[in-house]
């Protein structure tokens, strides 16, 4: 058999389309193109370019997506179709641009938005004004109504104070006449910017006569400007204005004529020169981080050129003062956007500490004081010292790993440095008030201009008039702080003075507050109560303790010196106490401060506590004598680190027992003493083997005597 096979067919169809004669071929559909910046900067002006856009169909307006304001179409089918800025803001990063055509396709792409270079001035309510005859609008016509600084304050909406003055320089320096040109502005800034001329923002728009000054230039140039620039900066900021309220700009453009043209010593500057002066306002804006406008660059157009030179050479009329007015308006930057540091400061004495807070990336800091309000020195680490009298602002701020300076932040409050020596001293009462017994009397060792504040129940001051009245009602005590003194600036202050009061029906026999002139010897000091002082006996070579500023110190020369006196005044028993305060004035080696009771005119024999700086504390003793052989004996001790403020002692015979109290707190209980008769008390003090002085070491302000 034989087998068939099947033969395939294929089958081919051809469609032809015929055309009727004349007809046109259909054009490819056209894709829609974007060219041109593609991106703007934040705050741009509304239709400033975006992009073109290409292959728009004939009659068909393209559009665009996001269609939220920030972008808009512009043009036509003639002038060409664009991608502008629309009237919605929009803030730095991409918008991703859509635009599309009826019979066309569509086409995309990303549009950048920088971030703003330049602010937007604030509608502030109120601005002053510090120029030359640019900001009187001497040019323009209406001058109050054309001038750039009327033109900005109407745009603001603001009340304008105006305090340009013709001819007005920035700096203070002499000119070639020996003296400051008058109306400058370093002398004048208190009263054109602040005070009653304080207003929300100040607008400094002076250099333009600085830089053309060739009268004078080893006393008035560009170096002297920054100077006196950076005073008024210090000024304005201390008087109230924020950093972002103050506006500097720099010297407008001057024209090759306007350079031949002025008055003596206005006229001949050279170009380098005169343009010195433009980086120099804009370090100073730098250095505070202030607003700053170049008014020179942007005014370098033939068209402010002609109409300057086609005016008197100097002035711009409205066309001028017009750009002048939208240059501020709209090329205005923060100069430093670098983080500033809060700043604190503190006085002790004549020394003055400025503390920066922490700023991310800080590599170091830089800290200047400043006083009314002239920069008095500067330094890295924040501390100075010997700072003379005087009141004091400081300001810091924060350098960069790259060597670059953020903008100075200033303290809010000042400090006040008082004269040298000024030292508050240990305040006394002329009496001693006693529990039951009305009292009145004189606070002795205060400083002048200072303030006093009791905290003794039933014992109020007089401040002013340095006097106390005490009515008895407060029980027996000691209370440490009973007088506060104040004075800001002095080394010290606020001071804590203790008071004691004494029991009801208690005596004293002594009362010394060692008020009197300097250098006057112990022995020819007369006290309150006590009669007089004289050496005790003792074995040691003494040298003879002198008052100096309330207190008492012992003018040891070179060799350690133990010094004993007595009060010649009696006890009426030997059961009573001495009491002394002893003033911190610095810390010195080897030094000892104390007082005695029971003292024996004839002999050594005494029971005395004292501070001794080698053991940091209190110790009680008593001395005796027998046979000409003379032996102290140490009784207790009190651990005390003295190192600031005053203590008071107090040392108490009572029967066959002594005790020592500080600060009225008893620290060594009673113990068996073999000193029983003695009458007296005194002060004993061993000074340090160095040359001493009234200002140094710890030193007696008052002693006082009475019965325990």
């Amino acid at each position: 058999d034989s087998m068939l096979m099947a033969t395939p067919t294929i089958e081919i169809s051809t469609k032809v389309v015929k055309l009727a004669a004349g007809a046109a071929v259909p054009p490819p559909t056209p894709t829609l193109t974007l060219t041109g910046p593609l991106g703007f900067t934040a705050g741009a002006a509304s239709g400033t370019l975006v992009a073109n856009i290409g292959n728009v169909p004939t009659g068909v307006t393209p559009t665009l997506t996001p269609n939220d304001g920030r972008l808009a179409i512009a043009g036509d089918a003639t002038n060409g179709w664009k991608v502008v800025v629309g009237l919605s803001a929009s803030a730095a990063g991409t918008i991703n641009l859509t635009v599309s055509a009826t019979g066309a396709t569509a086409t995309g792409a990303g549009v950048a938005v920088a971030a703003a270079i330049y602010i937007t001035i604030p509608n502030y309510a109120t601005i002053a004004v510090g120029g030359d005859s640019f900001g009187t609008g001497v040019g323009a016509s209406p001058a109050t109504t054309n001038g750039w600084a009327y033109l900005l304050a109407a745009a603001l909406g603001a009340a304008l104070t105006n305090s340009s003055v013709p001819g007005s320089v920035l700096q203070r320096s002499a000119d070639a006449g020996g003296s400051a040109r008058p109306s400058n502005l370093r002398d004048n800034y208190g009263t054109y910017l602040l005070g009653t001329n304080k207003k929300l923002a100040a607008f400094i728009a002076l250099g333009y006569n600085d830089a053309r000054y060739v009268g004078a230039s080893g006393t008035f140039n560009v170096a002297q400007y920054i100077s006196d620039y950076r005073e008024i900066i210090n000024g304005l900021i201390l008087g109230g204005y924020a950093r972002a309220e103050i506006y500097i700009i720099s010297p407008w453009y001057i024209t090759d004529l306007g350079l031949t043209t002025g008055s003596t010593g206005f006229a001949g500057q050279s170009r380098a020169g005169f343009e010195a002066f433009v980086p120099a306002a804009a370090s100073v804006a730098a250095e505070f981080g202030v607003n700053y406008t170049d008014a020179y660059n942007p005014l370098n157009i033939p068209a402010y050129i002609a109409d300057v030179d086609g005016n008197d050479r100097v002035h711009p009329r409205n066309f001028g003062h017009n750009l002048i007015f939208t240059t501020v308006r709209d090329k205005t930057i923060e100069a430093n956007k670098r983080a500033a540091p809060a700043v604190t400061v503190s006085a002790s004495g004549q020394t003055v500490t400025v503390v920066a807070s922490a700023v991310s990336g800080a590599a170091s800091y830089e800290y200047v004081l400043v006083a009314n309000p002239i920069n008095t020195a500067g330094n890295t680490s924040g501390t100075f010292t010997n700072v003379a009298a005087g009141t004091y602002y400081a300001k810091a701020r924060a350098v960069f790993g790259d060597g670059v300076p953020g903008p100075w932040s200033f303290t809010a409050a000042s400090v006040t440095v008082a004269a040298a020596g000024n030292t508050l001293n240990t305040l006394t009462l002329s009496g001693a008030p006693k529990n039951g017994a009305a009292s009145t009397g004189t606070i002795n060792g205060a400083t002048a201009g200072s303030s006093i504040v009791s905290n003794v129940s039933g014992l109020t001051v007089d401040s002013a008039a340095r006097t106390y009245a005490f009515d008895g009602t407060t029980a027996a005590a000691t209370i440490t702080n009973g007088l506060v003194e104040t004075l800001a600036g002095a080394n010290g202050s606020p001071k804590s003075s203790p008071v004691t009061v004494a029991p009801a029906g208690s005596t004293n026999f002594v009362q010394a507050t060692f008020t009197g002139t300097d250098g006057t010897l112990l022995t020819a000091y007369t006290p309150e109560a006590g009669t007089s002082f004289v050496a005790a006996p003792t074995t040691t070579t003494r040298s003879v303790p002198q008052l100096a500023a309330g207190r008492i110190w012992n003018p040891a020369t070179g060799t350690s010196v133990a010094s004993v006196y007595r009060a010649t005044a009696a006890a009426p028993s030997p059961d009573h106490y001495a009491e002394i305060v002893i003033d911190f004035l610095s810390a010195i080696s080897t030094e000892t401060i104390g007082v005695g009771i029971r003292m024996d005119p004839t002999v050594e024999n005494y029971v005395w506590g004292r501070y001794n700086t080698t053991a940091n504390g209190f110790q009680l003793f008593e001395t005796t004598t027998v046979n000409g052989t003379t032996t102290s004996k140490q009784l207790g001790a009190y651990a005390d680190t003295f190192t600031s403020g005053s203590r008071t002692l107090r040392v108490t015979g009572l029967s066959d027992k002594a005790s020592l109290s500080v600060d009225g707190v008893e620290r060594v209980a009673p113990t068996t003493t073999a000193v029983l008769a003695g009458v007296y008390v005194g002060i004993r003090s061993t000074e340090p083997a160095i040359t001493n002085s009234a200002t140094v070491g710890r030193q007696i302000t008052s002693l006082t005597g009475s019965a325990a």
